[in-house]
């Protein structure tokens, strides 16, 4: 009977131990984005590997604040947000199409699809603020 119960001990040791949360060897950074001194009500952030060694990883900025994983190294920053368009308000043939607002994207190429943002990320990186400006 001992035996059994040692045996039983060792399965479930092992069983744990094979349940064990594994790294997943990113790192949680936070920070705030504003386009001439004001936080971003609403956008993405998107941080690439520049090495193209990991994933790509994005979240929502929300209030100006963002939380994102990200891996470490080198990594290229595109940054968007979006508006109301109000000088080009929705045709008629939108509206059939069930588009209710046309959007602007307000953030200057120069930080999403021309972007030339980069942050390097390490284990000690918590926090990167991001300050934009519209000129």
């Amino acid at each position: 009977m001992p035996i059994l119960k040692i045996t039983l001990l060792c399965v479930m040791c092992l069983a744990f131990a094979g349940c064990a949360k594994k790294s997943d060897g990113k790192v949680s950074l936070t920070g705030k984005v504003t386009l001439d001194g004001e936080p971003i009500p609403e956008g993405s952030i998107t941080f690439m590997p520049v090495s193209a060694v990991g994933t790509t990883n994005g979240t929502e900025i929300s209030n100006g604040y963002f939380s994102v994983r990200v891996n470490p190294g080198e990594q290229a920053v595109q940054i968007y947000a979006n508006r109301p368009d109000l000088k080009h308000p929705v045709t008629k043939e939108l509206k059939e199409r069930g588009v209710e607002e046309n959007l602007e994207q307000y953030i200057p190429a120069k930080y999403n699809r021309q972007s030339t943002l980069r942050v390097t990320v390490d284990k000690d990186t918590k926090e990167h603020n991001f300050e934009l400006t519209s000129k």
